[in-house]
């Protein structure tokens, strides 16, 4: 132990309550700053619901077009919304890093 000759000015009935408070009241300060500053975290403890992610699509895309927004929703997969011409939308997940049609310029591996 590096600190170890602490315990030989500091008796342990002494010092162990004191750090043992400091982190307390170090936890407690943090946690009572979290809840006075943050909007997401009091709703948290009261149970409330997650609000869904807000997808940033065009109002409508031009005529014979469809629009698509992606968006990462893991570490293997990603799922992107797609806005037809007609207004009706379809999601598509794609899992992995597996190409299935590609140019030769942007091929990923």
């Amino acid at each position: 132990m590096n600190n170890a000759k602490i315990w030989l000015v500091v008796k342990p009935t002494v010092g162990l309550p004191l750090f043992l408070g400091a982190v307390a009241a170090t936890s407690l300060f943090v946690h009572y700053n979290l809840l006075k500053t943050t909007t997401w975290l009091p709703a948290y403890y009261q149970g409330k619901p997650k609000k869904a992610a807000a997808l940033d699509v065009p109002a409508q895309p031009g005529v014979g077009q469809a629009a698509v927004v992606m968006f990462k929703d893991g570490d293997a997969s990603q799922e992107a919304v797609v806005l037809l011409p007609d207004g009706r939308t379809a999601k598509a997940v794609f899992d992995g890093r597996t190409t299935v049609a590609s140019t030769a310029l942007d091929v990923v591996k």
